[in-house]
């Protein structure tokens, strides 16, 4: 078949692949951000999709990202597929250290903050709240999830209106120039041809 691997990956090799590529992240992203600009939108479209998408990767909410970032890119008549792709930007790597960061700034908005650094299990904490949802566990809820949950919600939240702004303004004026410069390669070729 063409352009199939002639060594098939293991399962290991694929999953290893997945959460850091052979290549590197920068070139991952870089080859994102070409499949963003690519899209046939307005650039203003993509950007508020591609903040979309940056926006909800803030916040502690990890099974519903795909969904609130449509969500969010429809209400703001983004580009929905520019959203989910900027998803990308949470994953296992920088997963820790956006709820570490969300979790901290909320303790500090909420007048919370202490010398004391209390030790957060986040995947204790995403387990718990996933038992406390399906076995209605209101208690578990109320006594484990809600205490880090609260302050990461707030931290959170902040954090995705500031990236959310920083980001359009940066993906706008980079999609714009992307655009302007495959144009121009498009018309040169196009003369090209036309003088053979």
């Amino acid at each position: 078949m063409l352009l199939k691997r002639k060594n098939k990956l293991t399962f290991w090799e694929r999953t290893k692949n997945f959460i850091y590529p052979k290549k590197g992240l920068i070139r991952a992203y870089k080859y994102l951000f070409k499949r963003v600009s690519r899209i046939p939108d307005k650039s203003h479209a993509i950007a508020i999709g591609v903040a979309c998408g940056v926006a909800v990767s803030m916040t502690p909410f990890v099974g519903f990202q795909l969904l609130l970032t449509a969500l969010c890119a429809f209400i703001l008549r983004g580009n929905i597929v520019a959203g989910l792709l900027a998803t990308a930007i949470g994953n296992p790597i920088t997963f820790p250290f956006i709820w570490l960061g969300s979790y901290k700034l909320g303790k500090i908005i909420m007048g919370q903050s202490s010398l004391v650094s209390q030790q957060i299990h986040f995947m204790e904490l995403f387990k718990d709240m996933k038992e406390a949802i399906v076995m209605c566990d209101f208690q578990l809820l109320i006594e484990k999830v809600i205490p880090i949950l609260t302050p990461m919600a707030i931290g959170g939240t902040i954090m995705a209106i500031i990236s959310g702004f920083l980001t359009y303004y940066l993906i706008i004026g980079m999609v714009d120039e992307y655009k302007r410069s495959h144009e121009e390669k498009m018309k040169m070729a196009k003369a090209k041809r036309e003088s053979k």
